[in-house]
């Protein structure tokens, strides 16, 4: 469905997950409005009833609740059903049956339409990795776990546990066992490395988050804590039938918060230590190969023929990898590889003592040995990029990121990177990206040493990217004068839209790599702190649980590091993002306070970032004359650095700042002069958000229509949505629903307000707050009464979760929902 259709102005012009939402709120109603417990406690009774052996499906009051309002779609109709032929019998003994949409049929077709459009939100992921073709041995295991899996996620939460030491072949197996029953999960297979073989474990806040996007939850809608990150997780499982994959974990504490609560999934695990910890798991402790099965795995890689003709330099070569069958296959493919070696010469290599003492360890460093077979034959130039590529701690490293560290052209960096991939030493994820297993990876490091330098190229790649990125979304930005010089140019884009796509793209390895500069310190900490700067700047800032998080890790060290530069960078960075998205005022209010009191006087480019920031929230505190003020300081701002973005930023945010403190001449000037800069500059984002304000002011300054006001804030969603900006894209929704609500367009109102919901899944909670205001608003005045009192209680509970300030209209409209509840 195109932007048009989302935001048209008819009754039904709506989106079908939008549709769905409005169709199920109106059966609630026509079904008296029961409770929620009531509704689930029925169905739940119902699907009982029905349930043939093994199903164990239900209903929750989140599940439902969440259907109310739009936050979701049912995953599978099977789990709407009864919830529906509930709602129908109660409709029928209230009186009121339902006029449409009255049986199970009609709803399908609903739901079905529905759940396309919420493709993004009920993904269905596919991420297995390989499944190797030369799989050797195993095969009892494999069959055996196979089975119980199947047979254990009939009637509860399946999980297998394969343990063994480090190369053993316990992935191997794992992906093998995987593929093997993917049939039988067809919601997705999920599959998650976490490195706890390496230095620096997957964190289980990080990792659940991840899981979370791959499942299609947005940014803005993932929780802040690891509790909370593991009960939605929990619940996005729940009613589906997936796979998990958690391969390399470090303890069963790791992994504890990942495990789904409900049947119908199922869990496997791998690790180096026993997990006995996890209850009513299928255990498998891996040994080495069979002799038999060494040879049959060697001859698989090198070649029957030529293993055959060597029968005995296979027995001595296998024996000297002590039956690891990575070491088999390092060694294997050496000689794949090398037409004119012969099994004996590899062998007698492998009678070196060094590495045959090496190779018959126990654990990890009989795994470093093997890795070191492949090592020792690459000439100085790779070693050298091999050992500089680990650095980062990174879930996996563009082309053009890999070249920063190596100091290359793309076109050599690439040959460099394959060459890796081809002797076993770096992945290959997709064309362009690659990444190291962590045991590679810390073999690797163990060769470098000191990583903080390598890391330190590499954010200089970042920061040389995020500077271009600012000029693509202001051309006539200043703010990079103020930044660090970096080495390179970094990417260019061609325009705002792939800028914003890359900055999406690559989220997640700045977020580790905060985490890493906030262990490495020295200028690791400058280069991201000027990042998260330019982060701010873009408007997709540290709104996001995890980048926050990661920031102020890194700020603790500019802390405890006394580097004052630093901790008002970040403080700004932090307080921007927060301030942009309308939450966590205090925590905001409190971090751009202490970027100008704390440290020397900031440069008027920094002072004006951090000006326009205090510009965003000062009308929180009720006085226009705070906004004026400000307005004018920004402006001055402005005038001093020549940069228009603060001119233009300065204009929008003051007309916001006056619209919610009721001013409307004052905000209507302020949204012409921010269109106005905005299209003679540049500045295409500001300039589709300019237009939704102009839409907010035009009619209460009798400038307009209340139409007029509509096709103004519809003008700037379209605008928004081609810039790609999913921040404004969720604010200007928000915005156009308002507008549609005062122009006693309820219908309409109503439908952009779950739209807006929807977006706001990247918006942030403070966009997420307004709209569910806007919703219940919309239903309160179209006689929905019971609805909006349910939307109102569940905006109430954003606002206070997430230090939400609301303004007069917004506080009189939440305190005025007296509607009790039934």
């Amino acid at each position: 469905m195109g932007p048009e259709a989302r935001i048209g102005d008819g009754v039904e012009d709506i989106s079908p997950r939008a549709l769905f939402a409005r169709r199920f709120s109106a059966l609630y109603v026509t079904a008296g409005n029961p409770t929620l417990r009531s509704v689930v406690d029925t169905a739940n009774a119902r699907m009982r009833a029905a349930r043939s052996p093994g199903d164990s499906g239900r209903s929750t009051i989140q599940r439902v609740s969440d259907w109310r309002v739009g936050r979701s779609v049912p995953a599978r109709f099977e789990s709407l059903a009864p919830v529906l032929l509930t709602l129908m019998d109660m409709a029928v003994r209230a009186g009121t049956p339902p006029a449409g949409l009255a049986s199970l049929s009609d709803w399908r077709t609903l739901w079905q339409d529905a759940a396309s459009s919420a493709a993004s939100s009920t993904a269905v992921p596919h991420q297995l990795p390989r499944a190797i073709t030369d799989f050797t041995g195993r095969e009892e295991v494999a069959d055996r776990l196979s089975a119980q899996l199947i047979a254990d996620s009939t009637t509860s939460v399946a999980v297998g546990v394969i343990t063994g030491m480090g190369g053993i072949g316990k992935t191997t197996l794992a992906v093998r066992i995987a593929h093997g029953i993917r049939d039988r999960y067809p919601d997705g297979q999920l599959y998650v490395d976490l490195h706890g073989a390496g230095q620096t474990p997957a964190d289980p806040f990080a990792v659940i988050g991840d899981l979370l996007r791959d499942l299609g939850v947005g940014e803005g809608a993932i929780p802040a804590t690891l509790e909370a990150r593991a009960a939605y997780l929990r619940g996005a499982l729940d009613n589906r039938r997936i796979l998990l994959v958690l391969d390399n974990a470090a303890s069963a504490s790791q992994i504890a918060p990942m495990l789904p609560g409900s049947t119908g999934c199922a869990v496997l695990i791998t690790s180096r230590i026993t997990l006995p910890d996890i209850e009513g798991a299928s255990a498998v402790q891996l040994g080495g190969l069979t002799a038999h099965e060494a040879a049959t795995l060697f001859g698989k890689i090198v070649g029957k023929e030529r293993a055959a003709a060597e029968p005995a330099a296979v027995e001595e070569l296998v024996g000297h990898c002590g039956s690891l069958p990575l070491a088999i296959r390092i060694a294997a493919a050496r000689l794949a590889h090398r037409a004119s070696w012969t099994i004996e010469s590899m062998a007698v290599r492998l009678a070196d003592e060094q590495h045959r003492l090496s190779a018959l360890r126990a654990g990890e460093v009989s795994v470093e040995a093997a890795f070191r077979l492949s090592y020792d034959q690459l000439d100085p130039e790779h070693r050298w990029a091999f050992q500089r590529l680990a650095a980062p701690e990174c879930d996996d490293l563009s082309v053009d990121g890999a070249g920063a560290i190596l100091g290359k052209a793309r076109h050599d960096t690439e040959e460099i990177c394959e060459t890796l991939v081809n002797l076993g030493l770096l992945e290959s994820v997709s064309p362009g990206r690659y990444r190291y297993h962590d045991l590679v990876r810390l073999f690797a490091l163990r060769q470098l040493g000191d990583a903080a330098e390598v890391v330190g190229y590499l954010l200089d790649y970042y920061l040389a990217t995020m500077k271009t990125l600012l000029v693509a979304v202001n051309p006539t930005t200043t703010l990079p004068v103020e930044l660090a010089p970096t080495r390179g140019p970094g990417m260019t884009f061609a325009d705002v839209t792939t800028a914003y796509l890359w900055l999406y793209a690559e989220r997640r390895n700045l977020i580790a790599l905060g985490r890493q500069a906030a262990r490495l310190g020295g200028r690791t900490v400058d280069l991201m702190a000027d990042i998260a700067l330019a982060a701010a700047e873009s408007g997709e800032g540290a709104h996001a649980p995890d980048l926050t998080a990661a920031l102020t890790a890194v700020l603790g060290t500019a802390i405890r590091a006394g580097n004052l530069p630093a901790q008002q960078r970040l403080r700004i960075a932090v307080g921007s993002g927060l301030a942009m998205t309308l939450m966590g005022y205090r925590l905001s209010r409190d971090h751009l306070g202490r970027a100008i009191s704390e440290g020397p006087p900031l440069a008027p480019r920094l002072a004006g970032s951090a000006a326009i920031a205090h510009l965003s929230i000062c009308w929180m505190d009720d006085a226009g004359t705070d906004v004026a003020q400000q307005y004018r300081e920004c402006l001055r701002y402005a005038d001093a650095t020549g940069d228009s973005i603060l001119e233009v930023a300065a204009h929008y945010l003051a007309g916001y700042g006056f619209l919610f403190l009721g001013e409307a001449e004052n905000a209507h000037a302020a949204a012409c002069r921010a269109s106005s800069t905005a299209q003679r500059t540049g500045i295409f984002p500001l300039y589709a958000g300019a237009q939704t304000l102009l839409g907010s002011t035009v009619f209460d300054t009798g400038r307009g229509s209340r139409a007029d006001a509509v096709s103004l804030c519809a003008k700037g969603v379209q605008l928004a949505l081609r810039s790609g900006s999913r921040t404004l894209e969720g604010w200007t929704l928000m915005m156009l629903s308002r507008a549609r609500l005062l122009a006693g367009d309820y219908p309409a109102a109503e439908a952009t307000a779950r739209e807006a919901i929807i977006a706001a899944e990247w918006a942030g909670r403070g966009v997420e707050a307004r709209s569910l205001l806007m919703l219940a608003s919309a239903l309160r005045a179209s006689g929905q009464v019971h609805e909006a009192h349910f939307a109102f209680q569940q905006a109430g509970e954003v606002i206070e979760q997430n230090d939400i300030p609301l303004i007069p209209w917004e506080r009189l409209l939440l305190s005025g929902d007296r509607t009790p509840a039934r």
